[in-house]
């Protein structure tokens, strides 16, 4: 290098430091704005030599490094790239030349100081990204793009800052596949994806592709994991070989184009000469000569300038087109000058040769068609992993599970893996002192069950020994004489029943409201009991018979009708049994096959009472939830289903011209993997909990709000908010503020919901007409509804574990357990004009009240321990430790199992034991309240 050119390298350095020395220290992201000053900056042959150029950098980076990655970005601006809006291949080397040299800067600039990232800019293209990507795989660097399709941008950065930024995109790349994995789940490829693909989304489909096959994408070289500095000397090679093959080829092009200049001068020259046609022709194959020797000394690609190609190309099509018709000619003229006998003869040999090479390219495509079927018939591997496990039974302590072969890669099966993991889920919500639950879930671990040998038709394996209510994560694989098969990307979620009385005796005990058949009595029992049974409503609690000779396992009590789960006394199949109001078709197109109605076609349906009756569904069920109108249930395996009335988008359905469905319909989730183990339902809404504490919500007032803070005049400003009815047809999930909790368990009632954190913590939801939200009275007297789940300070500040939730109509019910007394404690709010809280006085109470020092057993004046509440639409039960069920409010139905008297009136403003007779050896084990009635289900110890 000439100590001229030196010294003009040396200017420059001195000139882009000044610049940066004017920078504000205070910076935090810092943008660089000039292509030439860059280029003269990080002079390639100084850092190839190992020679920092640009020291200066360190002022941009004394600022203290923070964990929103958006302060701390070097980002290149769209004039340096502004000769790269389109990466083709005449450019592409020069593009990895700039591209490269600037991640080379920016490392070398790191060293030693706050982390920093190089976010290069939007007006790099599709194919310029990937060529970034490359680079940072080769180098163990960190990349993502972000932004809309026509604004992405590419970030690069080591693995070793900035690494809540890494899982998230990871965790976001990784949805996205899982997504496309189950959209091509069954898609049969046609042909090997776009090798060269550039985009995200087109590189994911091309890893399904061999993932689908089983083998490794040959052209996809594995991230480099190691630290960057031991690949940086390699990499600033490889961009100085880049230069060097840049400079060659513009050398040759330089030499082209005198030669074409040269070859142009000649044919103005021949074209103005009075020379033949004949001579003119001769210069031609001349240039064409050329062009093929330079072909063959150099397979690279020649840059020359595009005039001077287009001049070249003109010059080899010309001669080509003259060489042919001289050629035609010939032939021409030789034929005519044949005799009859010979002319026979030559097309005679045309024809043969023509033959024959019709039979040589059909022994070649035959050679490549059997070549390929070899290949397949040879081709050996481990098994595929297996696509989908399949609950075929289910119950408290036992799952069993089905699944199909997978394919064995031209190698029998011989066996199958069942793997179970350490971490499970349980969906009964208890007080715990160890909230471990995260920590269990981020290491869990899969451990080898069993193996079972590959019997025919018996794909199949049961677990034994489970805990009720809870779910499980498994995974099978197969084995062959190449080794154990790939395993599923995500383990199966499979959960086990509720309790279980399997062996015992239970029964089910019924009170109350029977107008629309929901208590599920016969008309025989009606009669025997027809002291009791006035009006349609049992005013005490009764054994229902229809129940004797099985097993009550689950109860949903809604607002006309009423859902169990239920097992006869012998079998361990699980049945689904709806009783009450129920939707049929009218007798008018009872014999139509259709299943779907809009609004328009309602008056083809019509509710009816209806005694005890199965569902017959074919996946097993171990949850079932009853709404006002509508009914749900979740399967083993984390599905949803729904069917009844859909007024309001309470079925979830996501179609709002469906007004009402006859049969369970599937209800889809916006992420398909996702697992629901908790469902519940309000008269007409919806909430589910996903396998990661997700919340989805659906149905009346459930909708996307305009949000209002709790102050005031906010409430005062947002009225026409609160009265507006906005419902949600699909499954919407949770965001917000309950991305910082982990929700434990899921409450609805008829107008309002709750969540429950893995800690205790309770947020609410809904309507506050009557106070039922609890927010105190300057703001509970304006307030009418409350679209978001709010946390409540009330009970953390007090150090109260929250245990359940319950609605009423106008009332809330809060359970909580006290660390520091080691007792339960009781709180409530809301409306007491009809006793529902125990309070003898006509009043909203907007605060939380405790309830705890009320609860008094009347017969021995002693507080009650409770474990259990459970509220209708106008009545409150409890139930305590010993067992016994107390209550307050609306006893009009004999929701309280009593007959009111002149003296009681219709309602109990104090609590009462509920006259439950059971024998000495039956014990309480669920209570639970629908609008106006309740049920009991009990066991036989």
């Amino acid at each position: 290098m000439s100590e001229e050119i030196k010294e003009s390298q040396e200017q420059q350095i001195i000139k882009t430091q000044q610049i940066y020395q004017q920078m504000n220290p205070e910076t935090q992201a810092v943008i660089v704005r000039d292509i030439k000053d860059a280029a003269k900056m990080y002079d390639a042959e100084r850092i190839m030599q190992g020679i920092k150029t640009y020291d200066d950098l360190s002022e941009q980076f004394k600022v203290d490094p923070t964990k929103d990655i958006n302060q701390n970005k070097i980002s290149l601006s769209n004039d340096m790239f502004e000769d790269y809006k389109l990466v083709l291949k005449d450019n592409t080397p020069d593009f990895k030349y700039l591209a490269g040299t600037l991640i080379i800067m920016y490392l070398e600039a790191l060293e030693g100081r706050p982390a920093k990232v190089l976010e290069f800019p939007t007006i790099i293209p599709a194919e310029g990204r990937s060529i970034i990507h490359n680079f940072a795989d080769e180098l163990g660097l960190f990349s993502y793009s972000h932004g809309a399709k026509k604004n992405r941008q590419i970030v690069v950065f080591p693995k070793t800052m900035f690494l809540e930024t890494q899982e998230t995109e990871t965790v976001k790349m990784e949805k996205e596949k899982s997504k496309l994995r189950v959209k091509f789940k069954d898609y049969k490829f046609s042909h090997e994806p776009d090798p060269n693909a550039t985009n995200t989304r087109d590189k994911m489909i091309r890893e399904i592709y061999f993932e689908q096959k089983g083998i490794h994408d040959p052209i996809v070289k594995p991230s480099y994991a190691g630290p960057f500095q031991n690949k940086l000397p390699e990499f600033k090679k490889m961009i100085q070989k880049i230069q060097e093959s840049e400079l060659k080829k513009q050398a040759k092009s330089d030499e082209i184009s005198r030669k074409l200049k040269e070859a142009q001068k000649s044919e103005e020259s021949i074209e103005h000469s009075p020379k033949s046609t004949t001579e003119t022709r001769k210069s031609k194959p001349q240039v064409i000569d050329y062009v093929g020797n330079m072909d063959s000394r150099d397979q690279e690609e020649i840059k020359v300038d595009p005039r001077d190609r287009k001049q070249l190309q003109k010059l080899v099509q010309d001669g080509d087109s003259d060489d042919e018709a001289k050629r035609k000619e010939e032939e021409d003229e030789y034929f005519m000058s044949l005799t009859e006998e010979e002319k026979q003869a030559y097309r005679e040999k045309q024809e043969r040769i023509k033959k024959e090479k019709e039979q040589e390219f059909k022994k070649l495509e035959e050679y490549h068609k059997q070549l390929k079927q070899t290949s397949l018939k040879t081709f050996k591997d481990r098994p595929d992993a297996i696509k989908e496990i399949r609950c075929v039974h289910t119950d408290s302590d036992l799952v069993a599970f089905e699944w199909d072969e997978p394919a064995d890669n031209n190698s029998r099966i011989l066996r199958y893996h069942i793997y179970v993991s350490d971490f499970t889920i349980s969906k009964d919500h208890v007080y715990q002192q160890d909230f471990s639950q995260e920590i269990q879930r981020k290491n869990q671990t899969f451990k080898k069950l069993d193996t079972i040998p590959n019997v025919e038709n018996e794909l199949f394996y049961t677990m034994t020994d489970l805990k009720p209510n809870t779910c499980y994560f498994v995974q099978v694989t197969a084995e062959n004489e190449l080794g154990e098969g790939y395993k599923q990307d995500q383990p199966e979620l499979i959960m086990t029943a509720p309790f279980t009385v399997k062996g015992k005796k239970s029964n089910l005990y019924v009170w109350g409201s029977n107008h629309n058949s929901e208590l599920g009595i016969s008309d025989e029992q009606a009669k025997v009991n027809a002291g009791d049974y006035v009006k349609h409503s049992m005013k005490k609690a009764i054994k229902n018979k229809q129940f004797e000779s099985g097993n009550v396992r689950q109860i949903s009590c809604g607002n006309v009708s009423t859902l169990f789960l239920y097992a006869e006394q012998d079998s361990t199949q699980i049945m689904i049994i709806q009783s009450g109001m129920t939707i049929i078709q009218t007798e008018k197109h009872i014999n139509e096959s259709k299943i779907n109605y809009t609004e328009e076609e309602l008056d083809q349906v019509q509710y009816i009472p209806s005694i005890p009756f199965e569902i017959f569904f074919n996946i097993p069920v171990v949850k079932v939830c009853c709404g006002d109108l509508f009914q749900l249930l979740l399967t083993a395996e984390g599905q949803v289903f729904s069917w009844g009335q859909n007024l309001y988008g309470q079925l979830g359905l996501k179609d709002n011209t469906i007004s009402a469905t006859l049969q369970p319909q599937l209800v889809k989730f916006s992420n398909p993997l996702d697992r629901i183990i908790d469902l519940v339902s309000g008269f007409n809404s919806c909430i589910a909990l996903n396998q990661e504490n997700q919340v989805y919500v659906w149905g009346k007032r459930m909708g996307y709000y305009p949000t209002f803070d709790m102050n005031y005049h906010a409430i005062r400003n947002s009225t026409q908010i609160q009265t507006t009815e906005i419902n949600q047809q699909d499954p919407r999930l949770l965001k917000g503020n309950l991305v910082y909790y982990k929700i434990k368990k899921v409450i609805s009632g008829p107008s309002n919901n709750a969540l429950i954190t893995e800690s205790g913590q309770v947020l609410l939801q809904g309507l506050n007409d009557h106070g039922q939200l609890g927010v105190g009275e300057e703001l509970g007297s304006i307030l009418y509804f409350f679209p978001e789940f709010m946390k409540y300070d009330y009970f953390s500040s007090r150090k109260l574990f929250v245990l359940d939730v319950q609605f009423g109509l106008c009332h809330t019910l809060i359970l909580c357990h006290d660390p520091t007394l080691n007792k339960n404690r009781v709180f409530g709010c809301g409306s007491t004009k009809i006793g529902q809280l125990t309070l003898k006085k006509d009043e909203l109470l907007f605060d939380f009240f405790e309830l705890t020092d009320l609860l008094i057993d009347t017969k021995t004046q002693l507080p009650i321990e409770v474990v259990s509440i459970s509220c209708g639409s106008f009545h409150s039960l409890f139930t305590s430790k010993d067992g016994r069920v107390f209550g307050c409010g609306k006893n009009s139905k004999g929701q309280l199992a009593f007959r009111n008297t002149a003296s009681t009136g219709k309602n109990q403003f104090g609590l009462v034991e509920l006259k439950i007779l059971l024998a000495q050896n039956e014990k309480l084990k669920q209570v639970s309240s629908g609008s106006l009635y309740s049920m009991a289900i009990t066991e036989m110890v």
